[in-house]
């Protein structure tokens, strides 16, 4: 029963004891002795196991890639093996805050890795590059320098898609850089949330009152476009999911602020009829595909009810007539919201 436990004890020691003390197997094993040794140890202790682990392993995996490149095809990918993990060693910590740093170095120290055999012999002294190895270098540089910059673009683009999440809804079928995947759902401009706050505020204030207290509010909006577009802006930066009547306008939650919101705008529009239709649009006047912009729009018909309640009996003329006391208050439902329309919205007839 002893016999296959010695022989997988005899396998393991055997893979893991180096044939030679001074090799890249030698480095490789203090790279994780030392980490495991900073696991257990505190502070400073740790920090110093940690950097020495990586030492450790950057040398030993240097070292055993010049001893065997690797290779995919003709193309020598140790230098961006040892690239990575330098860039690891350098600007992991800070991964998870800013990615940008690892990758955009990324190619850079790779290169730099690559081409240091230009400049180095075999028995480590200083040499200088010839006219073919300069235009190697030149070239390796180059080509690495723009795939640093591509990869910056990218990190651009999703800093502004952050800091402008409507550009997402933008129609991007033309566009040479940027591509929206099957996979991914159409993102929603962020007017559909400032319309649904906004249909929030209006409700409560229209809904169920007397008529008479729902047209001076009517009103108090057609005159004073600019204090009501205000209101429904600070609140909707107040609140990190607007809430909805309606369920097709219900809002992700939406972070606040944000750099677009200076460029939206909520006007309230009131349409002249029986019934009167309260009209709320938001109006897009930042970046996008069209340089006028555009605009969303959420109507709300609103309603007259008479409220009939229990009437008094009045004696007239000798014969007792019933009498009614009649009440007026104002019904209002709002609908979806619109698609984007594009251009700015056209002024209402006097």
């Amino acid at each position: 029963m002893k016999q296959p436990s010695n022989n997988f004890v005899n396998s393991l020691m055997t893979l893991v004891k180096p044939t030679k003390l001074f090799s890249s197997h030698t480095l490789i094993l203090l790279s994780f002795f030392s980490c495991a040794l900073a696991a257990l140890a505190t502070d400073i202790v740790r920090e110093l196991l940690s950097t020495l682990g990586w030492i450790f392993l950057i040398l030993g995996v240097a070292w055993k890639i010049i001893e065997n490149p690797p290779k995919i095809g003709d193309f020598l990918i140790g230098p961006w093996i040892i690239g990575a993990l330098v860039s690891i060693f350098l600007f992991g910590k800070g991964f998870s805050r800013n990615p940008s740093s690892l990758l955009l170095m990324w190619p850079l120290i790779s290169a730099a890795i690559a081409g240091i055999n230009e400049f180095v012999t075999p028995d480590v002294k200083f040499k200088r590059p010839k006219s073919e190895g300069r235009q190697r270098l030149v070239l390796l540089f180059l080509s690495n320098l723009v795939i640093s910059c591509w990869l910056q673009f990218h990190f651009v683009l999703q800093g502004w898609f952050q800091e402008y999440p409507s550009l997402l809804a933008e129609d991007f079928s033309r566009s040479a850089f940027v591509t929206s995947l099957n996979f991914q759902a159409q993102p929603l401009s962020r007017g559909y949330a400032i319309l649904a706050q906004m249909e929030s505020l209006v409700i409560p204030v229209l809904n169920d009152r007397p008529w008479s207290e729902v047209e001076q509010w009517l009103l108090r909006a057609k005159q004073q476009p600019e204090v009501f577009g205000k209101q429904v802006m600070e609140q909707f930066l107040q609140d990190a999911q607007p809430t909805a009547a309606s369920p097709k306008d219900a809002a992700k939650p939406v972070p606040s602020p944000l750099a677009e919101d200076v460029f939206w705008r909520v006007a309230p529009r009131i349409l002249p009829g029986n019934p009167y239709t309260f009209q709320g649009l938001a109006i897009w006047n930042g970046p996008g595909a069209n340089a006028q912009g555009y605009y969303l729009i959420k109507s709300c018909p609103i309603t007259e009810m008479v409220i009939r309640p229990n009437g008094s009996a009045t004696v007239t003329s000798g014969s007792p007539t019933l009498t009614t006391s009649l009440t007026s208050i104002g019904k209002i439902t709002c609908g979806d919201t619109s698609r984007p329309i594009a251009g700015q919205p056209p002024a209402l007839p006097e």
